[in-house]
């Protein structure tokens, strides 16, 4: 309703310029109920590959990490189409005092784009990738299927959010079976050992690198991985010796 109340429309193109963060879903999901499409921008994107992104996604709004907002702030005198930039730690008092009942907004799930991910840019300027709601809620069902997540599962929130990887896991599998997920901004092996323990933890979503980092962290057995159920791997393919060893 908040994003309603300002103008946001079907069809509208909102960012989210965010390391990982608490709030991150309920940006996100929020943007889908106003029946606009989300933007994840890359956390790590400065000042030009910001602009690029957010004038060829013709965005007119964004939720920004506020110690990261000043790149986006350079970019913005050459984004007229920008109208707002909100601060996405702000969340709870933006939506303070705003009605809890939307306006539901008509969808249509196999033509309407729900999110705009961007390409890494590998041959080329990056480019915008159009998944209908249909392709999203089709992931989540394959990952459904696979039994390996279940509702009772405390998950590790640490894949990045703007990429497919972390969308499709952690913010749409994990949400859909109401999951409990610990959220960190960024990836410290140590630090993520202690969290496992900390909350019994039994399901990790990883790339390889931090597979190899957990693989490679000296005197594991100070950590307590008693809870943990599944490491998943994804993205790259993991060398099996690796496997082994975690």
């Amino acid at each position: 309703r908040f994003l309603q109340d300002h103008g946001i429309e079907k069809g509208d193109k909102v960012g989210i310029f965010s390391p990982n963060h608490v709030d991150y879903g309920a940006v996100f999901y929020g943007i889908l109920l106003a029946g606009a499409t989300v933007t994840t921008l890359n956390p790590l994107y400065r000042e030009r590959e910001i602009e690029h992104q957010l004038d060829d996604a013709e965005a007119v709004a964004l939720f920004v990490f506020s110690p990261m907002a000043e790149p986006v702030e350079a970019a913005r005198k050459n984004l007229p189409r920008l109208r707002h930039v909100w601060p996405i730690e702000s969340l709870p008092d933006l939506v303070g005092g705003v009605s809890e009942e939307y306006r539901p907004v008509e969808i249509n799930p196999r033509e309407d784009i729900a999110v705009l991910p961007y390409s890494s840019g590998t041959t080329g300027l990056p480019k915008g990738v159009m998944l209908t709601h249909y392709n999203i809620t089709s992931n989540v069902k394959q990952g459904l299927a696979t039994e390996q997540l279940t509702s009772d599962a405390i998950g590790l929130c640490v894949l990045p959010f703007f990429h497919i990887y972390g969308m499709t896991v952690l913010l749409s599998t994990g949400l859909a079976l109401g999951i409990t997920g610990v959220v960190m901004m960024r990836f410290d092996v140590e630090q993520m050992l202690q969290l496992v323990g900390k909350y019994g933890m039994t399901n990790l979503f990883l790339a390889p690198p931090a597979i190899l980092a957990m693989a490679n962290v000296p005197n594991p057995s100070r950590f307590d991985t008693s809870a943990l159920r599944v490491v998943h791997s994804g993205a790259a393919a993991l060398p099996p010796e690796v496997a082994e060893r975690v």
